[in-house]
């Protein structure tokens, strides 16, 4: 509904269907078959626009209730990650964005978003993780960024943060991926059917644990406590021509 030109607020409902699928354990050719999910959401929001001053505002609140939700985990004493079906899940939250443009050829950006997730009926080898938070889903989530453009030359730059969260279903303490925080930019230069580009990501070289697991009883090819961590990117510095036709 539109108050005016500049405000609105919105309603919607969405329900959403992902089939179900095999995965295979590479070592052993095991097959583990999980089911299809099902979802359905609940989202109000609002929109503010003033055109004359370049600003843009957008506010979302979510409720979304998922029925055999599809989770990734590690299998025990292995290092194959599976897809096993939850059978009812929820999560909520909201999200705020703005943009401003002070000038044609500046525009600037800010984002924040702030979720809860939890289990509401998921039993995993006679443990069950009722009420535990969703693997691998940061609470707290943010963006700031900003784009230059002067004639042919383009500069980029943007700052994101995501809270830690756990790896697992079972959330245990030990095994969290860090809280990140990424700097990247990017310069170009585009001539009329030729494109220069010298981009960085990761600038300030953060090393962070994204996925960590713990095995007490080592695993396979390994008969004492073992540890497994997927780090993010290193700093990253490229060049990128294209050419159209």
């Amino acid at each position: 509904y539109s108050f005016d030109p500049d405000f609105a607020v919105f309603a919607q409902y969405a329900e959403a269907y992902r089939p179900g699928g095999v995965d295979v354990d590479p070592a052993t050719g095991e097959q583990v078959p999980f089911d299809a999910e099902y979802t359905s959401t609940i989202e109000l929001g609002s929109r503010y626009r003033q055109s004359e001053k370049g600003i843009n505002v957008g506010v979302n609140a979510y409720y979304t209730r998922w029925r055999d939700m599809q989770v990734s985990v590690l299998r025990p004493g292995a290092t194959f990650i599976v897809t096993e079906n939850a059978a009812k899940s929820k999560l909520w939250g909201a999200e705020i964005s703005t943009e401003w443009q002070p000038i044609q050829s500046l525009a600037l950006f800010a984002s924040a978003g702030y979720q809860e997730t939890e289990f509401e009926e998921y039993v995993r080898v006679n443990r069950d993780f009722a009420s535990n938070e969703f693997p691998l889903a940061p609470k707290f989530t943010a963006a700031l960024g900003g784009n230059l453009t002067l004639n042919k030359l383009s500069l980029a730059t943007n700052v994101s943060y995501r809270d830690e969260s756990f790896v697992n279903a079972a959330n245990n303490e030990h095994e969290l991926g860090d809280q990140q925080y990424y700097l990247n930019a990017r310069i170009g230069y585009q001539l009329d059917n030729l494109g220069l580009e010298i981009y960085g990501r990761n600038l300030l070289d953060g090393d962070f644990v994204q996925e960590a697991y713990q095995f007490s009883n080592g695993y396979p090819g390994a008969n004492s406590p073992r540890g497994l961590a997927r780090y993010s990117e290193p700093r990253t510095i490229g060049v990128q021509l294209s050419l159209s036709m």
